[in-house]
């Protein structure tokens, strides 16, 4: 492999990880700074009486340190801390320069400055006049959630705006815990029914109910810094049980975790024991099986939707430089530039890849048609992201030239305006279940692979590689790497993790049984196993690959639906990926020249469960296409079926005699009947990845 070092040069193009660090797994990253939970308290308007119920209510004896963050006026000087200091027994101080953070005791923030919190010590940042925005809570909670990883605990409670929700999904991401306050007993709303909207809330209670819960969360062992050293021991203990709940959780909501890492998906698990009040496995495993909204909770949190607009931004820069300037120097007119953000969360990632693209065209000056397609898990984060409307907080994370050019604002919000949303189509899908695009320029995927086990990353990186086009380029986030797949990329940048397609022509080896063993069936059984291939491709395996991409026919493989699983071969010629929702559908995929050929090949293939050839002309050509439709063998029943594309020469469809011709032409007169038919049938989406 060759590598060209890109992008920007000096002392701040150092990727610090802290993006990537808030969002690593727990065996990835390190450890809280401190070895005592830290809650910061976000309010407002209506804050006071609100925080002096919260402290009224809390132990002086909890081990927690308290920051609260509020909305002050900096033209005078605060009396928080001593109106805070008669609710508890605690010391309440206001916050100076360095103060080092210690429990049991609640700090103020000053009057007009933000709040940081770096190596154990509280920092005072420029005054908020200065920075153009007030967001301190989101200051707070970026810097709390660097600092403490599971250990950040954010509150928010009555205010106006939005203030808080941003700052909260960097402290999701980190594993930490988020409460709002109940809106309907906040004086001001606004902030506690933001972070609700956002699916931030772990939790939403009443203000006085809020300090039990933290303090029987912050009691479980595995926040405990003492129990790191047995944490192998644990996993080994309870793996049996940890693959029940796994599978409880496939079978309640069709998201099959079992390709993650299992101490990151143990330490999720364990994060909603500690809200739940559970210290047994075993007793989590039958509160799942009984309360099926549980199962949908965690399946949220193991779905770690970590994202920002331009994360470890130096790297977006060398994407820029190394990738998008040379895609759009060299766009022709008539060509759409195509691009697949896979496991894309809230849309963050994808809009940031459109600015780039639109960006570096104006440079140009020239009109690029593009397409990217964003796909996700998550139907919540995907819904979030189709409306491309975000929390007052991505001020910190976008320069202010492009929130007026790319975006619209509200009151408290900004929404992406409608030229760069049309250009991202948003769209279910499981990375290592569902069939992928094709053909694409540029493949994004910066926060999934470090989730999951090896073998997984393999099977990811070569469904990447068949999706790019030839000299199509990878871009992954800092922390994660091509491991075994090293040999189908040539390294653009080391550094910033971006990559070109490489390796053969078609990369298909072993991946065929997997994938269609997995989309199969949707929501499995609790019982079913993960089918993942263990090693690699046997010497057998290979020459059958090789064999098969030099002689085997372009193919498509479907399910009893006629849903795509699998691709081989360039389809190219035979289908297209029309614009709007993404399908996998294949007669909506199909050429409309083939369409009535391969329907009819397909449900007779179907019906009878054997193969079916029908030869039809070209409208596009002067030749003649074989389509044949076959149970695709070892499949009992048969479950899958494949469509394979082969031109005949003139004299070969001359010699086949009437039937086919017959066969070919049957279904025409009603094929008008039929289209209407599939483009109006609801499409079939599988529920998971």
């Amino acid at each position: 492999m060759t590598s060209t070092e890109v992008g920007p040069r000096g002392p701040s193009a150092t990727p610090s990880g802290t993006a990537d660090e808030a969002s690593a797994p727990v065996d990835f990253t390190v450890r809280a700074k401190l070895a005592f939970p830290v809650v910061g308290i976000g309010a407002s308007a209506g804050g006071v009486e609100a925080l002096r119920t919260f402290l009224t209510a809390t132990s002086p004896q909890s081990g927690m340190a308290y920051v609260v963050i509020q909305h002050l006026s900096p033209e005078h000087e605060s009396l928080m801390a001593d109106i805070l200091g008669r609710c508890t027994a605690m010391p309440v101080r206001q916050i100076e320069e360095g103060m080092q953070v210690e429990p049991n005791h609640v700090y103020v923030i000053r009057p007009g400055h933000t709040v940081t919190l770096e190596n154990g010590a509280l920092h005072l940042g420029e005054p908020v006049e200065q920075r153009g925005h007030r967001r301190p809570v989101d200051d707070f909670f970026r810097s709390l959630a660097r600092e403490q990883q599971e250990g950040a605990i954010g509150v928010v409670l009555s205010g106006t705006g939005n203030n808080g929700s941003a700052g909260a999904q960097a402290i999701k991401a980190a594993g930490g815990l988020c409460i709002a306050q109940d809106p309907d007993t906040a004086d001001f709303p606004g902030m506690p029914q933001s972070l609700i909207h956002a699916g931030y809330a772990d939790q939403v209670l009443r203000t006085e109910e809020i300090p039990a819960v933290l303090l029987r969360y912050t009691q479980q062992p595995y926040l405990d810094p003492a129990a790191e050293a047995q944490a192998g021991l644990a996993l080994e203990r309870q793996r049996h049980q940890l693959n029940e709940v796994i599978g409880i959780v496939r079978h309640r909501t069709g998201h099959d975790f079992g390709p993650y890492k299992a101490p990151t998906v143990l330490r999720r698990i364990q994060r909603r024991m500690g809200l739940a009040g559970i210290t047994e496995l075993k007793d989590y495993s039958a509160r799942l099986r009984e309360q099926p909204q549980e199962a949908a909770a965690l399946a949220s949190d193991l779905m770690i939707n970590v994202t920002g607009f331009f994360r470890d931004a130096p790297a977006w820069e060398a994407l820029r430089e190394a990738v998008v300037r040379p895609l759009v120097e060299q766009y022709e007119a008539g060509v759409t530039l195509r691009a697949w953000v896979a496991a894309c969360a809230s849309g963050e990632e994808p809009y940031t890849l459109a600015m780039l693209i639109a960006e570096e065209a104006e440079r140009a000056a020239k009109t690029v048609d593009v397409k990217i397609f964003a796909t996700d898990t998550a139907d919540k984060s995907l819904a979030l992201a189709r409306a491309g409307v975000y929390p007052g907080g991505i001020e910190g994370d976008l320069a202010p030239e492009r929130l007026e050019k790319f975006f619209d604002k509200d009151e408290h919000a900004y929404r992406v305006k409608k030229t760069l949303r049309e250009q991202v189509v948003f769209a279910p899908q499981d990375v290592l279940r569902d069939p992928p695009f094709s053909r694409v320029d540029i493949v994004t995927c910066r926060n999934l692979l470090i989730y999951l086990e090896p073998e997984a990353q393999r099977r990811a990186l070569a469904l990447f590689h068949f999706a790019l086009r030839e000299g199509g380029f990878l871009f992954l986030g800092n922390a994660e790497s091509l491991g075994h797949a090293e040999t189908l990329f040539e390294v653009v940048s080391k550094r910033w993790r971006i990559y070109s397609r490489g390796g053969p022509a078609q990369n298909r080896f072993a991946e065929l049984p997997a994938l269609a063993a997995r989309v199969a069936d949707p929501r499995p059984a609790a019982h079913t196993a993960t089918v993942i291939s263990t090693g690699r491709p046997s010497a057998t395996t290979l020459i059958q690959a090789a064999l098969l991409e030099v002689f085997g026919p372009p193919t498509a493989v479907v399910d009893a639906n006629e849903r795509i699983v699998y691709f081989h071969g360039d389809s190219e010629p035979y289908l297209l990926h029309p614009s709007g929702e993404a399908t996998q559908n294949l007669l909506e995929l199909v050429r409309a020249p083939l369409r009535a050929a391969v329907r009819s090949a397909l449900r007779q293939a179907i019906a009878g469960k054997r193969p079916v050839t029908v030869h039809t002309p070209s409208s596009e050509s002067a030749g003649t296409f074989a389509i044949t439709a076959a149970p695709l063998k070892h499949s009992r029943p048969p479950e899958h079926f494949r469509v394979s594309f082969a031109p005949v020469e003139a004299r070969q469809a001359s010699a086949s005699g009437s039937e086919p011709a017959l066969a070919a032409t049957h279904t025409l007169e009603t094929d008008s009947a039929l289209e209407e038919e599939v483009r109006w049938r609801p499409a079939r989406r599988s529920c998971s990845r």
